[in-house]
């Protein structure tokens, strides 16, 4: 079983991404302070990881899952263990897989989406995440940005 420990999930910070409420634009900002209710959501159960988005392809997406979500000050990490499963059935692509993140980590990010508790600041034009109540996590390759190495989605949903 090969596992990848402590993986960069997200980080506080301003994002790159933009919100639309009310007619208004904002800088979507992740607090420090909504980073423990990431951690709580990853980690109420072994979170399922997939290579693609939209679970139609049924087991055959199943890389493997997270687990063991961690934070700091500045970010949020958890473990990915991948799937002897997806090893024994799709041995090129695990290796694949395991080579991009062995040696190509840097052109990996995760994407989160989140159902979440912001502030609006309309003097600043931002939208700050303070707590999170459902948690989707996708695995992008970059560059070109358009195009997936390698997608993993999660869903959790706080109870």
């Amino acid at each position: 079983m090969k596992i990848f420990e402590k993986l960069r999930i997200i980080e506080a910070g301003e994002t790159k991404n933009v919100i639309e409420e009310n007619g208004k634009d904002y800088k979507l900002v992740i607090s420090a302070e909504s980073l423990p209710s990431l951690v709580a959501l990853g980690n109420e159960r072994p979170i399922h990881a997939r290579r693609t988005h939209n679970g139609n392809d049924l087991l055959d997406g199943y890389i493997g899952y997270f687990k063991n979500f961690t934070s700091d000050d500045t970010a949020v990490y958890a473990d990915l263990v991948m799937s002897e499963a997806l090893e024994t059935a799709y041995p090129s692509e695990f290796a694949f897989m395991v080579s991009m993140i062995e040696k190509e980590p840097e052109l990996l990010g995760v994407s989160v989406n989140q159902m979440d508790v912001k502030k609006f600041d309309d003097e600043t034009g931002t939208a700050t995440v303070t707590e999170v109540h459902f948690l989707a996590l996708i695995w992008w390759g970059f560059p070109p940005r358009l195009v997936h190495f390698l997608a993993i989605t999660l869903k959790i949903q706080k109870r």
